[in-house]
This record gives C-alpha cells, sequence and structure tokens, in this order.
C-alpha cells in the first residue's frame, strides 16, 4: 500500500476512532484540569470550614 493509499484508510479511521471517544463522553484534558482545580479549592474551603466549625465548637 502506498502512502496515498494508506492515508486515505487513515482519515476514516481516525474519524471513526474520534467519533467514538466522544460517543462514550471522555473529556478533555483542559476540561480535566479545570475541574481538577475547581475541586481543589473547594477541597480547600472545605478543610479550612471543618477548622472554623472545631474552633467554634471548642468555643460554645
Amino acid at each position: 500500500m502506498n502512502a496515498k493509499g494508506l492515508q486515505t484508510l487513515e482519515n476514516p479511521v481516525t474519524q471513526l476512532i474520534r467519533q467514538s471517544l466522544q460517543d462514550m463522553e471522555f473529556v478533555s484534558l483542559e476540561d480535566f484540569e479545570i475541574q481538577r482545580e475547581v475541586l481543589n479549592r473547594l477541597r480547600e474551603k472545605v478543610h479550612a470550614l471543618e477548622l472554623r466549625v472545631a474552633e467554634l465548637e471548642k468555643k460554645a
């Protein structure tokens, strides 16, 4: 198979793989990183609130 034949075959295969991945509802790496940062910030806020509640409970 020559290079042109290989390229002709590769394009539909690549499109099929991309469509299959989209159908599986995978997220992009960029979206994943954004959500990871959101989660990390929320964890920090929850931790700070837990410390604050514990301190207030000591005073009560």
